[in-house]
């Protein structure tokens, strides 16, 4: 019995280190997506000749930007949740949220992630892609590059046509007000997708239905009997 209780304890603080390099990782990453996008951005408007003191402050004050793209971002969040909760997107959501799960990240870490995302990838994307290649075209690569335009994947392609759709918007709006409005709409999206993948509550639906199946087997008495063959 020690022995056993040992080894699931070795086996949980295995799990653990694992789940915290990982962390570890990912924040890296988001470090570097806050500071290595803009700089990429900076590297591309020197060569194109992209105004970026105007890009990067826009029309609208910076306060009114942020202040529009809360109610954009809460809006655009819950349109993308309707979305992946509907029954047909089920397997794509359970594999999301095994990989998201797995992380156990806490609410600073989420948020962290979501401000990282989306402060340096709209620099980068609606602040200096947009007026070279335009809106449509910025907002169909931004979405591909995410990989959810799949065409091997009908699901997944279906919720990034209309994370296309959203992000068209988001360009209008840069153009309206200034790409802070985008950042504040992609943050708000980041921290509600990523908040509804570390749920687990479908992970536990998927483990009691796969107990419910396998539960009669477990019972000699459910089970057929091997000497019956009425």
């Amino acid at each position: 019995m020690n022995a056993t209780f040992r080894r699931l304890n070795s086996t949980f603080e295995a799990m653990k280190k694992v789940s915290e390099l990982q962390k570890r990782r990912l924040r890296g990453m988001a470090a570097a997506t806050l500071l290595g996008m803009p700089l990429i951005g900076w590297v591309i408007a020197r060569f194109a000749e992209v105004n970026l003191l105007e890009r990067w402050s826009g029309p609208a004050p910076i306060w009114q930007q942020l202040l529009i793209g809360i109610p954009v971002g809460l809006i655009a969040a819950y349109i993308a949740k309707f979305i992946v909760h509907r029954n047909f997107m089920k397997g794509v959501r359970i594999r999301y949220a095994r990989m998201i799960g797995d992380l156990d990240l806490n609410r600073s870490e989420i948020l962290f992630i979501s401000v990282c995302a989306g402060v340096g990838e709209e620099l980068l994307f609606r602040g200096v892609l947009q007026p070279m290649l335009g809106i449509i075209i910025t907002a169909v690569l931004f979405v591909g590059i995410h990989g959810y335009l799949n065409p091997r994947d009908w699901r997944i392609s279906v919720y990034g046509v209309a994370m296309t759709l959203i992000i068209v918007g988001l360009g209008y709006l840069t153009e309206i007000y200034g790409v802070w409005t985008a950042a504040m709409a992609h943050t708000l999206i980041d921290v509600v997708l990523l908040a509804d993948d570390s749920d687990d509550d479908l992970l536990d639906e998927e483990a009691g239905a796969e107990h419910v199946v396998e539960e009669p087997f477990s019972d000699n008495s459910g089970a057929p009997d091997a000497n019956d063959h009425s």
